[in-house]
């Protein structure tokens, strides 16, 4: 099965060139990675690099706007999450691969509704390592939470799930196995957290939204 770490950040937006983290992302058991700022997909040392956009999503509008202007051109399009009503409008966007840093927004910013929505669209829901790594204290337990009901609720309605490093250097890179263990901590058994592993496969394999055009 492939193993993708979903969001690395190669130089110049990290320290760290993009033929380095090839290596060091072979050696830690992953096949690909989803890189930020790089023009087109590419494959160094085995390991193949999706094109990632991510869009800090401030408005629908500004959504809309971005994918329309990357028009097609990223391999995955991912979102940062908001509050419910935005959530709910992006998972049901054409074009929007990935919705990121739901741990950080209100527990009901990704109820149900939105997770019907991410699992009827094939729209993946990310886990971000950093969250169980670099968070402390009451931020961490928090963040934790959200974590874990994302861990519930993909598994009662089946969305898709990632799992991001969001490294910027080597140092931020983790291990095939030590991120099912992290997923582990908030519920994902083995086949779940190597599921979410190649999640960014299923979202980018999915079938294209049908086009009607009107005579």
């Amino acid at each position: 099965m492939f193993s993708t770490d979903a969001t690395v950040h190669p130089y110049p937006a990290g320290d760290t060139s993009l033929r380095r983290f090839a290596l060091e992302l072979r050696s830690l058991g992953y096949d690909s990675a989803v890189a930020t700022g790089i023009a087109e997909r590419c494959e160094y040392e085995g390991v193949s690099f999706l094109r990632g956009t991510i869009i800090p999503g401030a408005s629908m509008k500004e959504v809309i706007r971005a994918v329309r202007e990357d028009r097609g051109a990223s391999d995955v399009v991912m979102v940062c999450a908001g509050d419910m009503s935005f959530n709910r409008a992006v998972l049901t966007y054409p074009g929007v691969h990935v919705l990121k840093g739901v741990h950080a927004v209100h527990r009901s910013a990704f109820d149900h509704v939105a997770a019907r929505s991410a699992a009827d669209r094939g729209v993946a829901v990310d886990i971000d390592l950093t969250v169980m790594t670099c968070l402390k204290g009451v931020r961490r337990q928090r963040a934790m939470e959200r974590l874990s009901d994302v861990a519930r609720l993909s598994r009662k309605y089946e969305f898709p799930l990632t799992v991001s490093s969001g490294a910027h250097s080597l140092l931020g890179v983790r291990s095939v196995r030590a991120a099912i263990h992290l997923l582990s901590v908030i519920g994902l058994d083995d086949a779940e957290a190597a599921a979410a592993l190649g999640g960014v496969r299923t979202v980018v394999d999915r079938p294209k939204p049908v086009e009607v055009i009107e005579w």
